[in-house]
């Protein structure tokens, strides 16, 4: 039996705010990326940045920077924290 990273989307729509936690339909940490970029694109464009965790509860997170208007993707970067607690669920 095969098992699979199930990742996390934390979105801050402001640098202070609680985040909205979003599970990403992803397989690999590339695949997690390009869904969250999409996601904040398509339905947050005014998000802050979000920030993606992998379900093994792992303390390393990737973070995306929200993007220019102009449509670029926003900066990625890795960091090492404890996860956040979301006002919606926790997983």
């Amino acid at each position: 039996m095969h098992t699979h990273a199930q990742y996390f989307c934390y979105v801050y729509d402001a640098p202070e705010g609680t985040p909205m936690m979003l599970a990403l339909d992803a397989d690999s940490l590339p695949e997690a990326v390009s869904e969250t970029r999409r996601m904040m694109l398509d339905e947050n464009a005014g998000s802050a940045f979000a920030e993606i965790w992998d379900g093994a509860g792992d303390t390393v997170v990737t973070r995306i920077d929200g993007a220019p208007r102009s449509g670029a993707s926003g900066l990625l970067r890795s960091l090492r924290r404890v996860r956040p607690s979301s006002r919606l669920s926790k997983p």
